[in-house]
């Protein structure tokens, strides 16, 4: 999944995922900011292990992993890369 957010932020989001689950990207924008998430589903007889880095470095076991937004503190008009995490499902 490759997912392009307006050009205005100028950000790409890359998921894949590994074992046996679907990944995906939300983002909205709400009154006050732009929210980005990225949630995961393992499939049945399987669970989901967490998000990775491009460097294998765990960010988060939370099948919904909230990048951007107000339960956080960065800020998508500031992030101006590409990221890409990885689901892996055991």
């Amino acid at each position: 999944v490759s997912t392009w957010l307006p050009d205005t932020f100028g950000l790409r989001i890359d998921v894949t995922t590994e074992g046996e689950g679907y990944a995906g990207v939300s983002a909205w924008d709400d009154e006050n900011d732009y929210e980005v998430r990225l949630k995961a589903c393992p499939m049945a007889g399987h669970k989901f292990v967490g998000w990775f880095d491009t460097e294998g470095n765990l960010v988060s076991t939370e099948d919904v992993y909230e990048l951007f937004g107000e339960d956080t503190e960065k800020n998508v008009m500031e992030a101006k890369w590409d990221l890409a995490f990885t689901a892996r499902f055991d």
